[in-house]
């Protein structure tokens, strides 16, 4: 995909640019007021040069669209094994994985969180590190 954009990167800051193109215009309103001749020449004359300390260019992409990843975690851990939960949590994947199968340019990643070694709790920061880490930004 092609874009095109008109970027503005001024020769002075904006604050500076801001106030001479106020002085440019009251300057110009000042000869309307004043009915001298060529008041229409000065005020093209300080739009031609604010358009030059704007410092317009035009930037061309070729852009390629990257696929849509999805992070499913499915935890895998013995307190999900009780009463039934193990196969909720089977039905909820396999519901949330034909659900995502759906959606055009779309990529699905699945995370099992298992129990952590000697009772250390979840490890689910270290789990989506890990699977995160492989993505691309």
């Amino acid at each position: 995909m092609q874009t095109q954009s008109i970027l503005l990167a001024p020769l002075v800051d904006w604050p500076v640019f801001w106030a001479v193109a106020a002085l440019a215009a009251i300057m110009v309103g000042l000869a309307l007021w004043r009915g001298l001749r060529g008041w229409w020449l000065r005020g093209l004359a300080a739009v031609a040069i604010m358009g030059a300390l704007a410092n317009p260019s035009v930037q061309n992409e070729n852009r390629t669209p990257l696929p849509d990843i999805a992070v499913v975690v499915s935890d895998e851990t013995a307190s999900n094994r009780i009463s039934g939960r193990d196969a909720q949590t089977q039905a909820a994947l396999t519901h949330l994985q034909d659900e995502l199968a759906r959606l055009p340019n779309m990529q699905t990643r699945i995370v099992n969180l298992p129990d952590a070694v000697r009772n250390g709790g979840t490890e689910l920061g270290a789990a989506l590190a890990q699977t995160l880490a492989d993505l691309p930004r």
